[in-house]
């Protein structure tokens, strides 16, 4: 019996236990109770509605899962309960040795799991432990990861550039938001009348904690939390002394903590603390390296403060008071380099600040801006490095110089930017000193004159440019001053007129002029040309001079007029334009030729551009009946029956035109008169060049062709389709023996596409090599009027596949109206199948008796096998109905055996005792009898000889399991019975099929049973019993794989009439897709995957019912809504001498069959 000492030394560990098998739920009771260091309170929840309960009202410490339930099943019963409590660990109990169940259920929130079959006392105990101890090893992980989330954020607060009032208000929201506090506040030490003028509260106006100095007075800066009320004096001051924040300002102790406020003497209103549900309160003194306070961060909770904690708030009020600190000696700095920046940033000009040794101090604004780079990379560097890339002091270097002279100094040079541009600066360096008079470096005050310097650069360089480009200039170039002076003549010109040395080189400009003009047809024209712009010096002039050599030049002259208007002279520019002169005049040659062609080509001709129609001849209008004034400008969009047309036909052209230069289309088109004719239209580029320059479109008018080609193609495809219809090869051969029509049977015997069959020789491709001089010479007799005997034959021909098909022809001859041979028409029938059944059918006969004599041993075989896999896949199952009795049977003897020590233990000692009785030592026995009782409440033999009554209750009840389990399964394969036929009543098979079943169903659904009252019927038990247990393993089957939520239903309902027992099982499963209804009694067929099943369940079921017990198997099932299955079994045996009642049966099945 356990004592009280026992439960006092043994750690409480509080399970829910969630099991709908009461073997299962004793077995785990049993497993937990026997643990020497942990004191398990078990509850049990047979369903998840129930454990969800549980859950909601009391704690737990785990829960161990069955995840197969009344109301749920699956990993979904391990989501459900995770979502209910998220922080508890759950050890999943399952009775599946399926590794990958066990995976699924850890990655939806298990903890572990573990199979029932090889569950231990130890292990279930290490696996409970184990689970609990690392739950709160993550709990408490988590929980500072958050602390740590919580100091990171803080500190980027601290980090932040905003006033230290804001970043000291996300210090104190982000302690609330992490650590979990109901309210924290920060007081700084600040200077000032506001001081002064706030603290006027009755508190602290007056006595020994007045506000009396301005410079000892806590100022509030930020408040977070639930009491964030600030407002009025009381609460935004707070004097030195008063108070606990006052007091630990003013104090030399930096913090005060406490978990139990209302036993702390510190803190002024207790009361108030109880009333809101504060345990806790922490302050920390803001105090900088010197030892100086610079105020206060206090907090209450509701929740105790740990010592990790405590940490944690100690570093954050140092991290504060750093940032307060920091924060008033960089206004300080602030102030003093505001001044001090001032006077450089103000300059117009750059300025840089440099030591002795040209280490650049400090650059404004402006020269920040010239060299296009941030002031503060040029900081710290050397002055020549950094404005004209040198690695050494410029020898120029005016800063040098005022060093050495102590006078300013300047220079005009180039600065160099990061880029590589550069530009034009003046330096003026101006020498600085010390209190000493020594030189402490200079100032270099640098003016950016990039501006006048490159204009300068870019005159000359503007002059030399003009220089080049009058030489280079493809026209020869004349420039004269306002006088006629020649001022420039290039080189292009002198080489147009052929001008020689010598009057190129003479000064005098009559010369020139002469020479020039008389290389003219009309040289009076051209002087007096010349005259005329001289006296007109404004004018510009365009015309076209004539040379006696044939040269053509057109020559343009315009005036020189500065930015002032004054007339600075004139410039003549000569072009060579011979040769276009002479294509201008081929080109109207030529224009006049194409002109005549256009107008006099018997097809409709257009000239189109994107479209639109700017140019037709005549016979374009007598196709579309449109004179030219009404198609010209507009597009051709009349002309089509509608806008899709017009769209086709365009895309089609065009799209084509853009890519190969050349396309062509037919459409139909609706003349003036409302005609609809047929046009064939080709469009080519204008020019191949310029796809823009547009189109020339040419027009025929196909009416009379098309209406011709139609009549033969109507008659071509009346004859063909006579040929068609038949149902043998029509074939027509000319007198070549070429083919000129085939029918479609022909051509699907050979194989071949009518186009790839019409015009070969036919011999020469469709007959077997050893029968071509036959069929050669057969053809010659037919050909020449003999055709008696060639009329009907047979030969094979040669497919595409290079098979050969044996044809039975029958051949008539064609004539013309001359009565001469043109071709020979052939039918012929393939009588390959037919001939190879004949010889088959004589083979098969022979194989038949052989064949029927082995299928009635192979159904046997079957029958035998498929009852044998029902077996092996129910193996599992049956395995584990029976260890849950007999593993806490084996365990309840276990615990007997440790009885049974303890008895004998006992009994030797009262042996000894007894042995000592004779002796009558009164002290001695008393001292064993001490010890005897002792030993007997150590071993706890009153809580033993209570239980041992319940082990063998339990073991008993086992036991008796275990045997109806096996006389279940007895019942279920009826050793006793092979192939005889007894009296037998199926509500015993079927209670007998669903005990040995009951594991593989209760996962996936629950049985409803409406056995009647039903007579016996004459037949072989075992099979029926094989028959009800495939169809109920499928029906449990076909629901697992719907995955549901929820468990299905089977339905197993009995009833008779006067000639036969019906059984009916019904699922509420998928249903069977209509493609497969009539496929499920066929050998090997299945929807189940690879290795779920053999697919001869219901193969050897039919042929149980119907061919053995001369039964019905019916099916109605509608997808999606279940199936249903009708067994019927006559009460009377039919004779087997009916040779037609199989054929019946089947044929009424198939009726029936939905």
């Amino acid at each position: 019996m356990k004592t009280k000492s026992d439960s006092m030394n043994k750690k409480t560990i509080k399970v829910l236990l969630v099991e709908d098998d009461d073997g299962d739920i004793i077995l785990t009771r049993s497993l937990l109770c026997n643990s020497h260091t942990f004191e398990f309170v078990v509850e049990s929840a047979k369903k998840l509605s129930d454990a969800i309960t549980h859950l909601n009202d009391q704690a737990f410490d785990l829960a161990l899962l069955d995840m197969g339930l009344p109301d749920s099943s699956g990993i979904d019963t391990v989501q459900r309960i995770r979502q209910t409590n998220q922080h508890l660990p759950i050890v999943v109990l399952t009775g599946f040795n399926d590794e990958e169940t066990g995976r699924l259920a850890i990655q939806n929130g298990a903890s572990d799991y573990l199979i029932k079959d090889n569950l231990s006392g130890d292990t279930l105990i290490r696996t409970i432990i184990f689970s609990i101890e690392r739950k709160q090893a993550e709990k408490e992980r988590e929980k500072m990861l958050f602390f740590q989330l919580g100091i990171n954020s803080i500190q980027q607060s601290l980090l932040r550039t905003i006033p230290i009032e804001e970043r000291l208000q996300r210090v104190t929201d982000d302690i609330v938001k992490f650590f979990n506090v109901d309210f924290c506040r920060i007081w700084l030490i600040q200077n000032g009348d506001a001081c002064q003028n706030g603290c006027d509260h009755a508190q602290i106006k007056d006595g020994p904690n007045a506000c009396n100095n301005r410079d000892k007075c806590l100022h509030l800066v930020s408040s977070s939390g639930r009491y964030t009320n600030t407002e009025g004096a009381f609460y935004r001051r707070v004097p030195f002394g008063c108070y606990m924040i006052g007091m630990l300002a003013s104090d030399v102790k930096y913090k005060h903590v406490t978990n139990d406020i209302q036993n702390d003497i510190y803190i002024r209103d207790r009361q108030w603390a109880k009333e809101n549900g504060l345990i806790s309160y922490a302050a920390y003194q803001l105090r900088f390296t010197d030892g100086q306070p610079m105020g206060v961060m206090a907090l209450f909770s509701k929740n105790p403060i740990e010592s990790c904690e405590d940490a944690m708030l100690d570093g954050i009020s140092s991290n504060a008071a750093l940032a307060v600190y920091q924060s008033q000696t960089s206004k300080q700095l602030q102030e003093s380099e505001e001044k001090y920046q001032s006077l450089i940033n103000n300059s117009v000009m750059g300025v840089a600040v440099m030591d002795t040794n040209h280490r650049i101090i400090q650059v404004n604004s402006v020269l920040s801006e010239m060299f296009k780079k941030p002031a503060s990379e040029f900081v710290g560097k050397f002055c020549y490095k950094e404005f004209e890339k040198r690695d050494a002091i410029c020898e120029h270097c005016p800063g040098a110089r005022a060093l050495i002279s102590g006078k300013t100094e300047d220079v005009e040079t180039q600065g160099i930017r990061d880029d590589g541009s550069r530009f034009y600066v003046r330096n003026r360096a101006v020498p600085f000193f010390g209190h000493d008079g020594a030189v402490k470096g200079f100032i270099e005050i640098v003016e950016d004159i990039d501006v006048r310097k490159r204009a300068e650069e870019e005159l000359r360089w503007k002059t030399a440019l003009l220089e080049s480009q009058v030489e280079a200039n493809l026209d020869g170039v004349l420039v004269v001053d306002n006088q006629g002076k020649r001022i420039l003549i290039n080189k292009r010109l002198i080489n147009m007129w052929k001008v020689p040395n010598e009057i190129v080189e003479n000064k005098d400009e009559t010369v020139l002029m002469k020479y020039a003009i008389g290389l003219t047809n009309n040289p009076q024209d051209v002087l007096e040309k010349v005259k005329y712009l001289n006296s007109h010096p404004d004018e510009i002039s365009r015309d076209e001079i004539e040379y006696k050599d044939g040269t053509v030049l057109d020559r343009y002259s315009s005036a020189i007029i500065d930015k002032e208007g004054k007339n600075l002279g004139r410039i003549w520019t000569f072009r060579d334009i011979t040769d276009r002169k002479l294509a201008e005049t081929a080109l109207r040659k030529n224009a006049s030729v194409i002109n005549s062609i256009f107008h006099a080509a018997p097809i409709g001709i257009v000239l189109t551009k994107k479209r639109f129609i700017y140019k037709m001849n005549g016979m374009f209008s007598e196709i579309s009946g449109y004179a030219e004034n009404d198609l010209i400008g507009k597009t051709a969009l009349v002309l089509y029956q509608n806008i899709g047309e017009y769209n086709r036909v365009g895309y089609e052209l065009y799209n084509n035109l853009l890519q190969t230069g050349l396309n062509s289309s037919e459409t139909k088109w609706r003349r003036k008169d409302g005609a609809l004719i047929d046009v064939l239209l080709n469009v080519s580029p204008l020019d191949v060049n310029d796809i823009d320059a547009g189109e020339i479109i040419t027009v025929l008018d196909i009416t009379e062709l098309k209406l011709s080609q139609e009549a033969i193609l109507r008659e071509r495809n009346k004859a063909q389709s006579y040929l068609d219809v038949a149902g043998v090869i029509m074939l027509v051969l000319n007198r070549d023996m070429t083919v000129h029509r085939i029918n479609n049977k022909g051509c699907e015997i050979l194989g071949y596409d009518e186009n790839e069959i019409i015009g070969k020789n036919w011999c020469d491709t469709f007959i077997p090599p050893q029968y071509k001089n036959d069929i050669r010479e057969m053809f010659s007799y037919m050909m020449k009027g003999e055709i008696k005997n060639c009329e009907y034959h047979e030969n094979p021909i040669l497919t595409k596949k290079g098979k050969q098909r044996l044809i039975a022809w029958h051949n008539v001859i064609m004539y013309d109206e001359g009565r001469n041979i043109i071709s020979l028409l052939s039918s012929g029938e393939d009588i390959t199948e037919r001939k190879e059944a004949e010889e088959a059918i004589k083979k098969a006969y022979k194989e038949l008796e052989k064949a029927n004599s082995d299928m009635k041993n192979m159904q046997a075989q079957i029958i035998q096998s498929e009852k044998l896999a029902s077996i092996g896949q129910l193996a599992a199952g049956v395995a584990h109905e029976m260890n849950t009795p007999v593993g806490f049977v084996a365990c309840n003897f276990e615990t007997l055996e440790k009885y049974l020590a303890k008895f004998k233990k006992l009994i030797e000692m009262y042996n000894r005792l007894a042995d000592d009785i004779p002796n009558n030592n009164s002290a001695a026995l008393l001292e064993k009898n001490s010890t005897i009782i002792q030993a007997a409440i150590d071993m706890k033999m009153d809580f033993v000889l209570d239980d041992i009554d319940a082990l063998f209750e339990e073991s008993k009840e086992g036991l008796t399991r275990v045997t109806t389990i096996i006389q279940n399964l007895r019942d279920f394969s009826r050793i006793d019975q092979v192939e005889s036929l007894d009296s037998f009543n199926i509500n015993q098979g079927l209670e007998s099929t669903l005990a040995v079943a009951r594991n593989t169903i209760k996962y996936h659904a629950d049985v409803i049973t409406e056995f009647g009252d039903i007579p016996q019927v004459l037949c072989n038990a075992s099979q029926l019993n094989q028959v009800f247990l495939n169809i109920l393993v499928n029906a449990a089957h076909a629901i697992e794989s719907q995955h549901r939520d929820s468990k299905g239903s089977i339905r197993v309902k009995t009833y008779s009439d006067d000639a036969q027992v019906i059984c009916e099982i019904e699922d509420d499963g998928p249903g069977i897709k209509p493609e497969n209804i009539k496929k499920i009694y066929d050998p090997f067929f299945t929807t189940k995957l690879a290795g779920k099943g053999t697919g001869l369940g219901l193969s050897v079921s039919y042929d149980i019912i119907v061919n053995k017990h001369k039964g019905m198997l019916l099916v109605d099932s509608v997808y999606g809504n279940g199936a249903k299955f009708t067994i019927k079994i006559p009460l009377k045996p039919v004779k087997e001498n009916n040779e037609n009642s199989n054929e019946l049966i089947i044929e009424a099945q198939k009726a029936e069959i939905k």
